[in-house]
């Protein structure tokens, strides 16, 4: 593991492969791995890693396979044991979120469908915030679980006040827009 942190060169990749193949007689899966991704340009790989980061995803050394700039893999080096959510506790907050975006609004319209454009307003806006939320919570030192139940106790609250029953309106920066050249 401690080879990843490194971004090895593929002569070394090259060169560990050819030593655990004398020893065990077949490949490592990781290098293996690490050599697919090797392929696959680092603003490809950055743009996943952005995505699920945003998703609250936690990211883990492996992840990081494949990046070879050292700036690059320095900044993700910093979030990956900063803590983030398994595909699991990802499933479960979408089910969470969305029973209580219908049951808003059940309460609301008498309406439960998701083709009611304040169903997408809830959803989308609910889990930037329980993100957010379960990142404050594991970035002040609590644990996974506590952070998690903190993030449900806070969206719950917000979601039934009605805080995110309407989109944020945006506005454009015309002077940025203005002077694009």
């Amino acid at each position: 593991e401690e080879w990843r942190k490194n971004t090895p060169t593929e002569e070394v990749v090259q060169e560990m492969n050819q030593e655990y193949r004398a020893e065990f007689g077949e490949n490592h899966p990781a290098l293996l791995n690490f050599w697919s991704k090797q392929d696959i340009a680092d603003k490809d790989i950055t743009l996943e890693l952005e995505e699920r980061w945003r998703n609250g995803e936690e990211i883990r050394l492996e992840d990081l396979d494949g990046i070879t700039d050292v700036v690059t893999k320095q900044q993700w080096m910093q979030k990956v044991n900063s803590g983030g959510m398994s595909q699991q506790d990802v499933t479960n907050r979408n089910g969470f979120i969305k029973g209580l975006a219908s049951n808003r609004l059940w309460d609301e319209t008498g309406d439960k469908t998701t083709s009611n454009p304040m169903y997408s307003s809830i959803i989308e806006q609910a889990t930037d915030f329980f993100n957010g939320t379960y990142r404050a919570e594991r970035s002040q030192g609590q644990d996974h679980i506590t952070s998690l139940r903190l993030a449900q106790q806070e969206t719950r609250a917000k979601i039934n006040d009605g805080s995110f029953d309407v989109r944020p309106v945006y506005s454009r920066d015309e002077d940025r827009a203005n002077n694009i050249n």
